[in-house]
C-alpha cells in the first residue's frame, strides 16, 4: 500500500515538473519582451484615462497615481512585508510553505486554490493573470514569479508591486489609495492607515474603509497584531496599543474630482470593448470642466434643502452605492 502511494506521489510530482517546464517555456516567450524598469512595466498595464475638451484629467477606468519606491517610507514597506511576504528579500519569488498551502491544504479545506502568494506572485497576478482560482492559474503565477525574480531586482519588483495593488473603489496602487481614502500622499500615511490598506487585501471591494468600515477595522487590527509578531514594535507596547486602538478616519480626497463620474461611465459604455480592455490609453472627451464645475455646484446647492427635508446627510460621492440610492438623482453634462 505504501509503495503504491509513493508511486502515485512520484507520478504526480513528475507531471507537475513537466508542466512547470512547459510553463517556463511559454512564459519565457512572454517575459523575454518585458520592459527593464518597473515604472514602464506598470504603466504599460495602467488604466484607460479620460480627459476633458480643455485637457483636464477626469478619471480613469481605475484611479492611478505612480509613486517611486524612494518616496514610499520605511514603515509603509515594513507593514506590507510583515503582512504579505516577510521573506521577500531572501526568497526566489515563491514560498514553499505558501505553495503547499495554496495548492494542497486550502483545496483540501474547500477554500479553492488560493492564498500563500508572495509579493512577486501577487505582482505577476496583478499584471498578467486573472483572479481565477484554478491550479493552472496558480502554476502560471508561480512560474511568472520565479522568472520575474531573475529579471528584476527586489526593489524593482517592490516598486512595481506598490503601484499595481488593487485597493478598492477603483484605485490602483498605494499612492492612489492614500489619496482616495485619506487625502494624503503615501509618505504621510500613519502605521494604522497603512495597516488598513494592507488589511483590505486580497478582497478590497469588501474590506476598504469607506464602503465597509467595520470589516476594515477588524482586518486593520489583524495586520497590526501580525506587525507586532514581526518585531516592528520591539517592546514598545504603548505604541502598539495606541495604533491598535486608533480608529480609522477616512477623508474625501481634495485632489480626485467626482464632477464627471457619470459622464465617464457613459463614455466607457459607448467605447468598443477592445479600447477598454487595452492598457495605458488616453481618451479625449467633449466635456468642459469649467462649465461642469459650475453646473455641479448649482445642483448641489439646489438639492441641499431637499436632502435636509429627507433627513439625509450632505452627499459624499465616495459613499457606498446603497447609500447613494437614497438621494435625489440628477445628472448633467456640460
Amino acid at each position: 500500500m505504501l509503495k503504491k502511494l509513493l508511486a502515485i506521489v512520484a507520478l504526480l510530482g513528475a507531471l507537475v515538473f513537466l508542466g512547470l517546464i512547459a510553463e517556463f517555456y511559454m512564459v519565457s516567450q512572454k517575459t523575454g519582451r518585458l520592459p527593464d524598469m518597473p515604472e514602464e512595466l506598470v504603466r504599460a498595464n495602467s488604466p484607460v484615462a479620460f480627459f476633458s475638451a480643455d485637457s483636464v484629467y477626469l478619471k480613469s477606468s481605475e484611479r492611478f497615481i505612480y509613486v517611486p519606491l524612494e518616496k514610499i517610507p520605511k514603515h509603509v514597506i515594513e507593514v506590507f512585508l510583515a503582512s504579505e511576504d516577510a521573506d521577500f528579500y531572501s526568497n526566489y519569488g515563491i514560498s514553499l510553505k505558501g505553495m503547499i498551502r495554496g495548492l494542497i491544504i486550502n483545496p483540501l479545506k474547500g477554500r479553492g486554490f488560493q492564498g500563500g502568494s508572495t509579493i512577486t506572485q501577487q505582482l505577476a497576478r496583478n499584471l498578467f493573470l486573472s483572479n481565477e482560482r484554478s491550479v493552472e492559474r496558480k502554476i502560471r503565477e508561480i512560474v511568472l514569479a520565479i522568472w520575474m525574480n531573475f529579471k528584476y531586482t527586489k526593489d524593482q519588483i517592490l516598486e512595481a508591486y506598490f503601484n499595481s495593488i488593487p485597493c478598492g473603489a477603483g484605485t490602483q496602487g498605494v499612492g492612489t489609495a492614500a489619496r482616495h481614502f485619506f487625502d494624503k500622499e503615501v509618505w504621510e500615511l500613519t502605521v494604522p492607515e497603512t495597516a488598513t490598506l494592507v488589511g483590505s487585501l486580497p478582497r478590497p471591494a469588501t474590506r476598504n474603509p469607506v464602503s465597509h468600515p467595520k470589516e476594515a477595522e477588524v482586518f486593520k487590527k489583524n495586520r497590526l497584531v501580525r506587525l507586532w509578531d514581526y518585531g516592528f514594535y520591539g517592546t514598545d507596547t504603548l505604541r502598539f496599543q495606541k495604533d491598535y486602538l486608533t480608529p480609522i478616519v477616512t477623508k474625501a480626497s481634495s485632489a480626485i474630482t467626482h464632477i464627471a463620474d457619470h459622464f465617464v461611465k457613459m463614455a466607457t459604455e459607448q467605447l468598443p470593448p477592445e479600447v477598454m480592455s487595452a492598457r495605458n490609453q488616453s481618451v479625449g472627451t467633449t466635456l468642459n470642466t469649467l462649465f461642469q464645475r459650475e453646473l455641479y455646484a448649482a445642483i448641489q446647492d439646489g438639492l441641499k434643502p431637499t436632502c435636509g427635508q429627507l433627513g439625509l446627510k450632505p452627499f459624499d460621492p465616495r459613499m457606498p452605492d446603497a447609500e447613494k440610492a437614497k438621494y435625489p438623482q440628477v445628472a448633467v453634462v456640460a
